[in-house]
Formats: structure tokens, C-alpha cells, sequence
């Protein structure tokens, strides 16, 4: 199961969810780049409906919650992976691209899914 696999130190993830999650973080930067408004909403109202139709949409956040704290623990360890360092930048571009262009309705989407049985703060998982 996808979220299992994420949920394990990032050195224990198999080579090809490492490889996707650095893919995917770098097409949706250029997705969003300057503050694309029409991505940025497109994003939202996908999000709404892969929530309706599939599980994978309901733990896309989860998923992404635990991400953010595998990249936290990756800099506290003695000897970091570079690969997850390379995914911490890709991660932090990704959001900026996201919140970019004064977009209220993005911003507050990072902060809270009212479309999910469960919202995750995640400017505040970044901040923490």
C-alpha cells in the first residue's frame, strides 16, 4: 500500500517511490510556476474530485504530511540522504509555486480540505 511505503523511513522506500515522488514535485513546479492561478485552482478542484471518486485522494495530503516529517528527520540524522535533500527543495518550491500570486484560495486549501474526512494543516506541518 502506497501510504504504508511513505510512512517508512524515507532510506527504506523502494527506488521507484523515490524516483516518483522527485518527479511529481518537479512537474507540479512547473505546473505552477508565477503563481499560475488556473493550475492552482485546476489542482483544488481535482483534489475535490479524486477525494469523491478514489482512496488515493483522500490520503494525498496524509501522504504528504508524512513526507514533510520524513524530510525534517532526513536533515536530524547523522548522515542525510541527498536524495531527500534534493525532494526537501522540491517539496518547499512546490508549495511556494502553490501559494504564489496572492491566491487566497490555494493558501487556504494548504491549510484546510473541507472536502476530506480529515484536513491536515500543511503550512503548519512545514513550520513546525
Amino acid at each position: 500500500n502506497f501510504i504504508a511505503q511513505l510512512n517508512k523511513p524515507r532510506r527504506n522506500l523502494p527506488s521507484y517511490l523515490k524516483k516518483m515522488v522527485g518527479e511529481a514535485l518537479r512537474l507540479g513546479i512547473c505546473l505552477l510556476s508565477y503563481g499560475n492561478t488556473q493550475a492552482q485552482n485546476r489542482l483544488i478542484t481535482d483534489y475535490g474530485t479524486a477525494i469523491q471518486n478514489s482512496e488515493i485522494g483522500q490520503h494525498f495530503f496524509l501522504a504528504l504530511k508524512m513526507l514533510i516529517r520524513s524530510m525534517k528527520d532526513n536533515f536530524q540524522a547523522p548522515k542525510p540522504d541527498k536524495h531527500l535533500k534534493q525532494d526537501t527543495i522540491f517539496m518547499l518550491l512546490f508549495l511556494q509555486n502553490l501559494c504564489e500570486g496572492q491566491n487566497a484560495k490555494a493558501q487556504n486549501f494548504l491549510r484546510f480540505q473541507s472536502m476530506a474526512n480529515v484536513s491536515i494543516n500543511i503550512l503548519d506541518e512545514v513550520s513546525r
